[in-house]
């Protein structure tokens, strides 16, 4: 069995920088699996306990899909809104 070798150590901030604690990959290894673990919480939490108001809402991943289509739909808007929203380069040199 191979052995991976250590990552490289994090680059020493210049003198007199502050060391954030994000700049460490343990702690930010640390953030992710927080995220992880939060997100699959959700997701269990989702799928057992519905309670919609509405039948649509009982579909399975109906708010994900809501959201796709939303976002979707604000995108064209704003392509199609561009040609005459948009301004000249030099629209504030004038």
């Amino acid at each position: 069995m191979e052995t991976k070798p250590d990552p490289a150590p994090a680059p020493a901030s210049p003198a007199g920088e502050k060391k954030w604690w994000l700049d460490d990959p343990k702690n930010v290894k640390k953030l992710l699996k927080g995220f992880y673990s939060a997100c699959a919480v959700v997701i269990v939490v989702g799928v057992f306990a519905r309670h919609g108001h509405y039948e649509l809402e009982e579909v399975p991943a109906f708010y994900a899909v809501y959201g796709f289509v939303g976002c979707t739909v604000i995108v064209l808007a704003a392509r199609a809104a561009r040609p005459f929203l948009m301004r000249g380069e030099d629209y504030y040199d004038r």
